[in-house]
C-alpha cells in the first residue's frame, strides 16, 4: 500500500515536471496575468432602482472579482484564435501559485513557462448606472499592454480603453455582477483577444 501510494506521488511529480519542462522548451508562449484593479467602483442606484428589479445594486466586493473573471475569459478567447502557445491559467497556477503577481514576475514567468510576452493590464473603472426607465448602463475603462516577457518592451498597447452595454437588469434574471462577468466581460475579452492576436501576427 505504501509502495503504490509512492508510486503514484512520484508519478504525478514527474507528468507535472514534464509538463513544465516542455512549457519552458517551447519559448513562444503567451500568458494573460491577473489585471490589476478596480481602481474605482462607481455604482448608481436609487432605491427606485432597487425596486423595480428587486435586486440590491453589487457591493465593491464582488466587483472586485471582475479581474479574475477578464483574465479567464481572455485566456480562453486567445486560445481559441492563437491555441496551446496561450498558456493555461492551470499551468501557470502550477508555477506561480494563486498568489500570482497581477503585474507578473517577468523572470519567473519567461524563465519557468517559457513565456515570449506577457498581456497585463489595470481595470481602472468599473461603473454602473442604474436606470428605472431605460437600460442600464455597464461600463469598464481598461489599459491593456502586450509586453516583451525579457526585455519589457512594450509590444502594443492600448490605453484607458472604455467598454460599454447597455440591458435591462430586471429582464435578465441575473444581479448585476452577474451581468457584468456573463455578458459584459466576455465581450470585452472578445475585443481584447482579437487585437492582441492581431500585435502578435496571427
Amino acid at each position: 500500500m505504501r509502495f503504490s501510494s509512492l508510486f503514484m506521488a512520484l508519478m504525478t511529480c514527474f507528468v507535472w515536471g514534464a509538463s513544465t519542462a516542455a512549457l519552458a522548451a517551447d519559448g513562444d508562449n503567451i500568458a494573460v496575468m491577473r489585471f490589476a484593479g478596480p481602481q474605482i467602483v462607481d455604482v448608481d442606484a436609487d432605491e427606485i432602482w432597487k425596486m423595480k428589479n428587486k435586486v440590491d445594486p453589487p457591493t465593491k466586493g464582488e466587483l472586485s472579482k471582475l479581474n479574475v473573471d477578464l483574465q479567464k475569459h481572455l485566456i480562453q478567447q486567445l486560445r481559441e484564435l492563437i491555441g496551446k502557445k496561450v498558456l493555461a491559467k492551470a499551468d501557470m497556477d502550477k508555477v506561480l501559485g494563486e498568489a500570482a503577481p497581477e503585474a507578473g514576475d517577468t523572470d519567473k514567468l519567461a524563465k519557468e513557462l517559457g513565456a515570449k510576452y506577457l498581456v497585463t493590464g489595470t481595470i481602472e473603472r468599473v461603473e454602473f448606472d442604474g436606470n428605472t426607465v431605460l437600460k442600464d448602463v455597464y461600463e469598464m475603462v481598461i489599459t491593456t499592454k502586450l509586453v516583451d516577457a525579457k526585455s519589457g518592451k512594450r509590444v502594443w498597447q492600448e490605453a484607458s480603453k472604455k467598454y460599454r452595454i447597455k440591458a435591462f437588469t430586471r429582464k435578465s434574471g441575473d444581479t448585476v455582477y452577474e451581468v457584468f462577468a456573463k455578458k459584459h466581460v466576455p465581450d470585452v475579452a472578445s475585443a481584447l483577444a482579437s487585437n492582441i492576436a492581431s500585435a502578435v501576427g496571427r
